[in-house]
């Protein structure tokens, strides 16, 4: 069922059509898996779409990457804590 809207010249549906389209938001492509689905209706025309919220994850070799960088890290603090307990002079 539509209704005329004489003020914009125009037929605007007045029933749900259900959902028209589907949009994508957020990365896609590897390392992304879907973390919303909801609908939105747009306030112009009434029209329902689908839109698909995507999150990019870590995979393995980025964690273990991570992972060395945290040592890597850890390994110039404790370096840094030696190094400034020498130059105190309490070696």
């Amino acid at each position: 069922m539509a209704r005329r809207d004489i003020a914009n010249n125009r037929w605007v549906q007045i029933n749900k059509a259900g959902i028209v389209s589907i949009t994508n938001s957020g990365p896609t492509g590897a390392g992304s898996v879907i973390s919303n689905i909801q609908t939105s209706t747009d306030t112009q025309t009434g029209e329902m779409s689908l839109v698909v919220t995507y999150t990019t994850v870590a995979s393995t070799d980025d964690l273990e990457d991570l992972e060395g960088r945290v040592t890597t890290l850890e390994t110039t603090a404790s370096n840094l804590s030696s190094d400034m307990t020498i130059l105190k002079g309490n070696a």
